[in-house]
C-alpha cells in the first residue's frame, strides 16, 4: 500500500487511504488501477521471492523458540508454524489483463 501511495505522490496524484482501500479523483481512477497492478506485479513477481523472504524473515525472528516445526509459546503451549502456501499459475499478464484487483 505504501508503495502505491509513494508512486501517486511522485506522480502528483492526490490519494486517500482507509485501511486497505484507495481513493482518488475520478479522473485518476484508471491511472490508480494501473499503478496498483504494477506495484502488485513488482512485489509478487519481482526479482526477489517476497513471500518466501517474508516467511524466512519471520522464522529467523522466532528461531530461539522453535522446536521441530512448532513454536514454543510457554512450557505447556506450542503452535505449528504455518507452511508457505502452494503457488498458483497466476502470471503478471493475468494481473495486467484483469478487470478487478480484489484479494
Amino acid at each position: 500500500m505504501i508503495k502505491v501511495v509513494d508512486v501517486c505522490r511522485k506522480a502528483n496524484i492526490a490519494i486517500t487511504t482507509v485501511h486497505d482501500c484507495f481513493g482518488v479523483h475520478p479522473n485518476n481512477v484508471e491511472i490508480l488501477r494501473s499503478l496498483i497492478k504494477s506495484e502488485f506485479i513488482q512485489m509478487y513477481f519481482g526479482p526477489t521471492d517476497w513471500l518466501i523472504n517474508f516467511h524466512n524473515h519471520n522464522l529467523s525472528l522466532i528461531k530461539t523458540n522453535v522446536v521441530g516445526d512448532r513454536i514454543i509459546i510457554s512450557k505447556s503451549v506450542s503452535l505449528p508454524i504455518p507452511k508457505l502456501p502452494q503457488f498458483s499459475s497466476l502470471t503478471p499478464e493475468d494481473v495486467l489483463n484483469s478487470n478487478y484487483m480484489v484479494c
